[in-house]
């Protein structure tokens, strides 16, 4: 769910914003929700079970998990737009827990698989995707790995190549409503022949300045600081 929900703020937005936090709490969320509302019962109410309804499950888990975020969230959030903004989150993720229980039901074998995909996608997304393909993983990736990201690809750069990724994050409308904060994105394009921009920017790795001519890098200045 949250590779869902980076993608989807990146397509949205140019850039995931916060995701790391998201990953953390949502982390926490979930096994909290999955104690209480779930292990839990069936600890309690031992006969619970599906029986025929195990065809429901998906729907069933997705309403259940609305429910639960509700309680759990609905009043920290004020059931304001930040609530309602993760609330179809949650509700993918009670969808696609129940579609599992209903897979499981019916093949066990697919439990091994489960166990092994679900790490292997993490590390896929947050690890090799960045290493392999930094430019295009960069909107995707939580700011600590945006940053190292930077660090990676400014040093590649050199006076008199043709600049094409545009590293200077824009503030753009915020989809909190009420917020004048905006949204910091990274514009992820090719630049035209005739663009002119003076660049800077620092995180914990790397500071940097860059002046790009006609679409051509004239002067780059950079200090790596790890």
């Amino acid at each position: 769910m949250n590779i869902s929900f980076a993608i989807i703020t990146a397509i949205q937005y140019g850039k995931t914003n916060d995701s790391g936090v998201v990953l953390f709490w949502s982390g926490i969320y979930i096994i909290m929700s999955w104690v209480l509302f779930l292990w839990l019962p069936t600890v309690i109410f031992k006969k619970i079970k599906f029986g025929k309804l195990i065809f429901f499950a998906a729907p069933i888990m997705a309403i259940y998990a609305g429910i639960v975020y509700t309680l759990l969230l609905g009043k920290t959030f004020q059931f304001s737009e930040t609530y309602r903004l993760f609330l179809p989150y949650s509700i993918i993720t009670g969808f696609v827990y129940g579609l599992l229980i209903t897979i499981l039901n019916h093949k066990n074998e697919v439990n091994k698989m489960l166990w092994i995909s679900v790490p292997i996608i993490s590390i896929s997304f947050y690890f090799i995707f960045p290493k392999v393909l930094p430019k295009q993983a960069l909107r995707f990736m939580p700011d600590e790995i945006q940053d190292k990201i930077v660090s990676r690809i400014v040093p590649k750069l050199k006076v008199g190549d043709e600049f094409k990724l545009n590293l200077n994050r824009m503030p753009i409308h915020s989809s909190y409503k009420g917020s004048n904060s905006g949204v910091w994105a990274i514009k992820q394009q090719n630049i035209g022949k005739n663009y002119n921009s003076s660049l800077s920017g620092s995180n914990k790795y790397i500071s940097y300045d860059l002046k790009v001519e006609n679409g051509i890098i004239t002067e780059l200045n950079y200090k790596l600081k790890n």
